[in-house]
């Protein structure tokens, strides 16, 4: 019964980072952080700005190099990969900033997001999009410039869908959005979790936290209790 229920266990964790260490110009952002995430999972990683918490969620990215620790996606090690790499193991991150291209349009954006997509599976993911977010389908011709700053986070989520992603990084995804949309960005997770979707969502504020499954409290880039 006993091996049964840790090979459950093991089977069921999905991604796991081991001791992680990030340096900015010999200065420690991240401090041998251990956490991990498994299927269907929501996780936060709560603090104030410089706390660590976009650090993090880059290098499990791979836009920053660690500087000790590694990261494990299905018992693989994935520390030194690619972003590419990653992206295609099933790892996709909805950015703080820049998360969409203002010139061009919805469509144009989510064609950017599968680009990488044969031309049948660029079609069911599309479709999948418009599906979830009817307001993306509405304004597929509108340019990413011209809507709000609520639909370009709901733009930035589909982009990042558009790869059927196994993990979801989400770096303050609530960041500078009205109480009315926060409270509808919420929901959205949330409908996300219940499609099977893990994420980790880097956040200021603990308004996420009553659906979260764990959460993580950082200080000066160190986890605390």
């Amino acid at each position: 019964m006993m091996k049964a229920l840790n090979h459950f266990i093991l089977e069921n964790k999905i991604l796991e980072i081991q001791d992680l260490s990030v340096n900015y110009n010999g200065i420690k952002a991240v401090k041998n952080i251990s956490l991990s995430l498994s299927k269907n999972e929501v996780i936060a990683v709560l603090g104030i700005t410089g706390s660590g918490k976009s650090s993090l969620i880059n290098a499990i990215m791979g836009l920053v190099p660690v500087h000790t620790g590694s990261i494990y996606l299905y018992n693989e090690d994935i520390t030194h990969m690619s972003i590419y790499e990653r992206v295609y193991r099933g790892i996709s991150l909805i950015p703080e900033k820049k998360h969409v291209f203002p010139t061009l349009t919805t469509e144009e954006n989510l064609r950017i997001g599968g680009h990488k997509l044969t031309t049948q599976n660029f079609k069911s993911s599309i479709k999948n999009v418009y599906d979830k977010f009817p307001m993306l389908n509405q304004r597929r011709k509108i340019k990413a410039e011209n809507l709000s700053g609520g639909e370009q986070k709901l733009l930035a989520i589909g982009i990042a869908l558009m790869m059927k992603p196994k993990i979801l990084l989400l770096d303050e995804p609530l960041t500078g959005l009205s109480p009315k949309i926060v409270t509808e960005m919420i929901d959205i997770i949330k409908n996300l979790k219940e499609d099977g979707l893990s994420m980790i969502i880097a956040e200021q504020t603990f308004s996420i936290s009553k659906f979260l499954d764990k959460k993580y409290i950082l200080e000066n880039g160190e986890t605390k209790s």
